[in-house]
């Protein structure tokens, strides 16, 4: 199975990582795609290493000094715009984990981005919100 993974440049709080290990336990993924920010994606791109999961790494070209440059990765696709890589991380992907910063949508973020792209390719949506709350969104097939 496929997990792909998006979260807040700030980082997750003490919350969103508890709740991510145990979710990234109960999905037990084959893999997990992030897109190599510095911050969230750092953070669940360590726990998945250290759990075993394999990671595959889709950096986004305009990333600059946001990116992670996060080290083991089994595989690390070259920089393409974030369109092209929205849709590329979640091709095969069966779910879908945000860590966003803050629970509610917001329209200018690559988080949320992530989530709009999933719903329209009906992937299963897990928002870790801050205080840890996953909120489960299916997918209508």
């Amino acid at each position: 199975m496929i997990v792909t993974f998006a979260g807040t440049a700030a980082g997750m709080t003490d919350e969103q990582i508890f709740s991510f290990r145990r979710l990234l336990k109960k999905l037990a993924p084959d893999w997990l795609r992030h897109s190599d920010q510095v911050g969230a994606e750092q953070q669940a791109h360590e726990v998945a290493v250290l759990a075993g999961v394999d990671v595959e790494v889709f950096p986004i070209s305009n990333a600059g000094r946001h990116r992670g440059w996060c080290m083991g990765a089994k595989v690390i696709h070259p920089p393409k715009f974030p369109e092209t890589r929205d849709r590329e991380i979640l091709r095969g992907a069966a779910a879908a984990i945000i860590a966003p910063r803050q629970a509610n949508e917001t329209l200018h973020s690559s988080d949320w981005r992530i989530v709009r792209a999933a719903r329209k390719a009906n992937i299963t949506v897990y928002v870790i919100e801050p205080e840890g709350a996953v909120r489960r969104e299916d997918c209508i097939v």
